[in-house]
């Protein structure tokens, strides 16, 4: 981060964001602070996690037991830094990434394992049709390229209720018994 190609700008971590879900009494002190300036609505990316650099990427991930084992680790040792990210939009989508890309496990970083095509913008990927089948089998039976460049992809998102059919096609096409 900041990547705004990938839509994750570094105003993701700066912007202050109260946690959804909380009981609204519990956030009345914290309002009066927002409302008065006591804490900022804007933070210090490099104040709160000092020399650590940020990342972002895709909420569909994969991670060995080592790498978990880290991000629990991390999480009892560095509390500010948990603290921070309660406070961002979307931390699942920055949290993670950096705890591993600033570790001893960045250099096992994959591409993301789901295909999604994000190419018509917006907040939601396309839907998979026929089209995107007719593509991915044109490019090769194992290997995509998405924004995150070429790779094998284990996973498709996202289909509709009624996609059968064209998940059986993808099966098939993929070598896979139904």
């Amino acid at each position: 981060m900041p990547s705004e190609q990938a839509g994750k700008p570094l105003s993701r971590l700066e912007k202050y964001k109260k946690r959804p879900g909380r009981n609204p009494l519990e956030t009345v002190p914290e309002r009066i602070k927002l409302f008065i300036g006591m804490t900022p609505k804007t933070r210090s990316v490099h104040q709160h996690l000092g020399e650590i650099k940020p990342y972002g990427g895709s909420t569909w991930w994969c991670l060995t037991r080592q790498s978990a084992e880290h991000i629990v680790r991390f999480t009892e040792r560095e509390k500010k830094i948990v603290r921070f990210f309660e406070n961002t939009q979307c931390p699942d989508e920055s949290f993670f990434h950096t705890i591993i890309s600033n570790s001893r496990f960045s250099d096992r970083i994959k591409r993301n394992l789901t295909y999604t095509d994000w190419s018509q913008g917006g907040a939601n990927p396309a839907v998979i049709t026929m089209k995107h089948v007719q593509d991915l089998t044109a490019q090769s039976t194992s290997v995509v390229s998405d924004f995150y460049g070429p790779g094998e992809a284990l996973f498709c998102r996202k289909f509709e209720d009624d996609s059968e059919s064209l998940i059986e096609l993808i099966k098939e096409r993929r070598g896979f018994e139904s």
